[in-house]
């Protein structure tokens, strides 16, 4: 069976109804005791490319917050191995996903998560932030660039999986819905973002990390691509100059056209993640013991 599929305002073309499978089965689920079956879904299944994309914006969105830009900077990890840092992260994350946060392996992450952040003075509101841009440039990433828009049970049960992350990492305050969060999230941005030094080496460290993921020739359009990607309060936090128009028009454009090709595929019938699998920084695979800042590097960073 074939049919139109409109999505908001983007016209998809005629699609197999079986590309609406895992919405489905989405919305046959409880977006708040589901949340994790549905999440895992949703960016491991629907959106893997946007997800993944929209995580490393996140990260680098906090560097604009002085005080955890600033923190970042005087670890050093990131601007001594930034493709570690940032494959690490991922990682981290995914295995929550994938796992859903009552599984061993999860487990293990969270309290890694915990043992790496207790030794550093970090607020409770710089916590909320970041946890906030873990759930937040995600979704707002996905409903501009996806294939479609996210459903509400799909906003919904983001919110609810990301809560219980940081009620396991003892975050306190954390907004009580999804639109509490995202004006919460805002309004902190307006407050706190600026440029730093801290910042600018941040981002000069981690910018690179998009363009290695394009071959060579496309090196100049990759390096507009993450300013491209930037609204223009993050360019300003982190120094970075407004791209030139027609290579954001081209980078915008390009993930759209690619949203209407993947509307036409099938859906994808298996996890776009694979635990313990190959990464640039873990050739061989790695062990849940590797991820996180490595031993020898804390030791170099006073208390």
């Amino acid at each position: 069976m074939r049919r139109v599929v409109r999505t908001g305002s983007r016209f998809l073309g005629r699609l197999d109804e079986s590309r609406l499978t895992h919405l489905a089965t989405i919305r046959g689920l409880d977006p708040v005791a589901d949340n994790a079956a549905i999440h895992r879904l949703t960016t491991l299944f629907e959106f893997p490319f946007e997800w993944q994309v929209s995580l490393q914006l996140a990260f680098f969105r906090t560097y604009g917050v002085p005080s955890i830009g600033g923190l970042l900077g005087r670890t050093g990890h990131i601007v001594a191995d930034p493709v570690a840092r940032a494959e690490d992260t991922g990682l981290m994350i995914a295995e929550m996903v994938e796992h859903g946060l009552d599984d061993p392996r999860a487990r293990h992450v969270l309290r890694s998560m915990n043992k790496m952040h207790r030794r550093w003075e970090i607020s409770n509101d710089d916590y909320v932030y970041v946890l906030g841009s873990l759930l937040i440039v995600p979704l707002r990433h996905i409903e501009r660039y996806g294939w479609r828009p996210l459903d509400p049970a799909e906003r919904e049960a983001a919110y609810h999986f990301w809560r219980e992350v940081g009620e396991h990492m003892a975050i306190k305050e954390i907004p009580g819905s999804l639109a509490e969060f995202e004006d919460w999230f805002d309004a902190y941005e307006a407050e706190h973002f600026a440029p730093t030094p801290a910042a600018a080496r941040l981002i000069g460290a981690s910018s690179q990390l998009i363009v290695d993921r394009f071959p060579s020739w496309a090196a100049p359009l990759a390096r507009q691509m993450l300013p491209s990607l930037m609204d223009p309060p993050m360019r300003r936090a982190l120094g970075v100059a407004t791209p030139p128009r027609l290579a954001a028009f081209a980078v915008r454009r390009g993930l759209r056209l690619r949203a209407r090709v993947v509307a036409t595929m099938s859906p994808r019938a298996e996890s776009s993640f694979t635990p313990g699998g190959e990464m640039k920084s873990h050739p061989t695979g790695y062990k849940l013991e590797d991820l996180g800042a490595r031993p020898s590097a804390e030791a170099t960073v006073g208390e």
